[in-house]
């Protein structure tokens, strides 16, 4: 039984840790791409 409580008290831990952590920030852009003489081309950038 105490060994129960004691995992059970790890996870809750572990996961009030990971709901704390905000989300990463970042900024994604889309291309169009194309491949001419095995040249790969990144056009129309669009965030």
């Amino acid at each position: 039984m105490k060994k129960l409580i004691t995992t059970l008290a790890i996870a809750m831990m572990l996961t009030a840790n990971a709901f704390g952590q905000d989300l990463p920030s970042c900024n994604i852009y889309l291309f169009r791409t194309s491949m001419q003489d095995s040249v790969l081309s990144l056009t129309d950038p669009q965030f």
